[in-house]
C-alpha cells in the first residue's frame, strides 16, 4: 500500500470492489485520507459495486458517484494533517499504514532552486557503512552503488531520490554525503522542480538512514 501512497495513482474502483473483503486489505486501507469524487476524506467502507464511504474533514459523510477511482493522499500533501489526525482520533479510528504519522519535509526559504542536491550530516551514533546500508534495507530502501535508493511518482513525474552512504571498504565510516534526485534519464533533478511527496520522502529517507536530518545552508550546491 505504501507504493500506492508513494505512486499517486489512482486504485480503480473494480479492483477496490475486489480487495475490501480481504480484512488484510480493508484493515490497510480504512481511515486512510483519500480522493475520491474530487473530495478528500477518511475512507470508511466501500460497497460491492466499488463506492466509497469517505468522511470529509467536517465530519460530514460523503459517498462519490460510483465507479469513482480512490487516490491515496500523501500527507505532504495535505495542508493540515494534524486536522485529519484530530478527526481520525474524534472517531476512535486507526492507521494500519503510516500515513498521518509519517514525518513530512517541506522545501524552506533560501535553498538554491538551481542545486541539484543537499548536504547530509549523520549523528554521532550512526556507524559504519554496512551497518547504514542494514538501516536502509531495514527500512525498505533499494540500495545500489553507494546509495539509498527510493522512486516517487508526482503529477505523473518519476524521480529516485538518493541518499549517499559512503565507501563500502570494510569498517570504513559511513561517510555522509549527498541526498539528490534524478529523473528516469538519470539526470540530476534542480531543488526547484522537485515536488512536495519526493522532497519530503527523500529527507525523511536521509533521517531513517542516518539518524539525523539533511541539513541545507553552505552544503546546498
Amino acid at each position: 500500500m505504501e507504493s500506492w501512497l508513494l505512486g499517486g495513482v489512482p486504485i480503480p474502483a473494480r479492483l477496490l470492489a475486489r480487495i475490501w473483503p480481504d480484512p488484510s486489505w480493508r484493515t490497510g486501507l480504512r481511515h486512510l485520507v483519500v480522493r475520491a469524487g474530487g473530495r478528500a476524506g477518511l475512507l470508511q467502507e466501500v460497497s460491492e459495486d466499488g463506492r466509497a464511504r469517505i468522511r470529509e474533514l467536517d465530519g460530514a459523510p460523503y459517498e462519490p458517484p460510483v465507479g469513482s477511482p480512490v487516490t491515496l493522499v500523501h500527507p505532504a500533501l495535505l495542508d493540515d494533517p494534524a486536522a485529519w489526525q484530530r478527526l481520525l482520533e474524534e472517531h476512535g479510528g486507526t492507521q494500519a499504514v503510516e500515513q498521518l504519522s509519517r514525518s513530512v519535509h517541506r522545501q524552506r526559504e533560501g535553498n538554491d532552486p538551481a542545486a541539484t542536491g543537499i548536504g547530509v550530516e549523520a549523528d554521532e551514533d550512526s556507524g559504519q557503512y554496512w551497518s547504514t546500508r542494514s538501516r536502509a534495507a531495514e527500512h525498505g530502501f533499494g540500495v545500489r552503488g553507494g546509495f539509498a535508493v527510493l522512486r516517487i511518482t508526482e503529477r505523473g513525474v518519476t524521480l529516485e531520490a538518493r541518499c549517499r552512504l559512503g565507501s563500502g571498504e570494510p569498517g570504513a565510516p559511513a561517510e555522509p554525503g549527498r541526498l539528490m534526485w534524478v529523473d528516469e534519464a538519470e539526470r540530476p533533478v534542480p531543488l526547484g522542480e522537485v515536488g512536495p511527496v519526493a522532497w519530503s520522502e527523500g529527507r525523511r529517507m536521509a533521517e531513517l538512514v542516518y539518524g539525523a536530518p539533511a541539513r541545507r545552508g553552505a552544503e546546498d550546491r
